[in-house]
């Protein structure tokens, strides 16, 4: 059997054991976030740079909001505008209308990439980049988007993640499912199977797994999911509140939670996923 039609095969096992309880992400308001610190810099990237970051998310921004900064979804940093390194950052640039990503290393700040051109209000994407040495990939729901080579030096730092509101007062209006951070970068055959899988626990340079879902323990709900959470990274710290509901019948899915457990767990089925 060669080695891709192994994969194949293990992909479609995993999809149809997948289950667990529907839902919608946590959601942030423009009032709150989850967020820690991370003393041991695991989530700023391993050996050569290596990093990989995702997450699931939806914006939802009221009609009676103007934005008057970036809308930042997920960063390795706590407030938006201040200087110091930066592994990932993805945000809504207000300006462009885009979803962008950047870091900034010891020697320079990466321009900014585009993961999503315009993106849409109140469909779920799921977006991922990686790093390796100088080199950035960005994925879409599993295709690549962009790759650019900048040398931009090493971006240790203990800020940790945070995900939604930043001090800076930079506000999120947006559901978040699925938020990870590995230490090595993952590949392309390793990233599209994620529209429909969990992460793989056991992989010990996954330091951050945080699946921000409606939990009968409380304390799953803002848990790092990793084998080997850093420490002081289990679990994330809620600022205001952070909510987490049940996806009622009429609520979209992403397509994560459309297939999971074969399909059978779609609140509608499959008619409310976007992919």
């Amino acid at each position: 059997m060669s080695t891709y039609l192994a994969r194949i095969l293990a992909f479609a096992f995993l999809v149809q054991f997948l289950g667990g309880m529907q839902s919608s992400g946590a959601v942030f308001n423009g009032t709150s976030r989850a967020s820690t610190g991370d003393s041991s810099n695991a989530f700023s990237g391993g050996t050569n740079n290596g990093l990989t970051v995702s997450c699931w998310f939806k914006m939802s921004i009221p009609s009676s909001v103007t934005l008057s900064k970036d809308m930042v979804i997920l960063s390795n940093r706590q407030n938006s505008t201040a200087g110091g390194n930066f592994a990932f950052e993805i945000k809504f640039n207000i300006n462009t209308g885009n979803l962008e990503f950047q870091a900034r290393g010891a020697s320079a700040l990466l321009t900014a990439q585009t993961l999503i051109s315009q993106p849409f209000l109140e469909r779920w994407y799921l977006v991922a980049v990686t790093r390796e040495g100088d080199t950035f990939v960005g994925f879409l729901d599993g295709r690549q988007v962009f790759s650019t080579t900048q040398a931009i030096g090493a971006a240790t730092n203990t800020n940790g993640i945070t995900i939604g509101n930043t001090t800076d007062d930079a506000k999120l209006y947006s559901e978040v499912i699925e938020v990870a951070v590995y230490r090595r970068k993952l590949d392309g055959f390793e990233i599209t199977p994620l529209i429909f899988a969990e992460q793989p626990v056991a992989d010990a340079d996954l330091r951050g797994y945080y699946k921000l879902r409606k939990s009968a323990v409380a304390a799953d709900q803002l848990r790092n999911f990793a084998a080997t959470p850093p420490a002081g990274t289990d679990p994330l710290t809620a600022n205001g509140t952070v909510n987490f509901e049940d996806a009622n019948q009429a609520g979209e899915q992403s397509t994560f939670d459309s297939h999971r457990n074969g399909g059978r767990d779609a609140t509608v089925p499959l008619s409310g996923a976007f992919s």
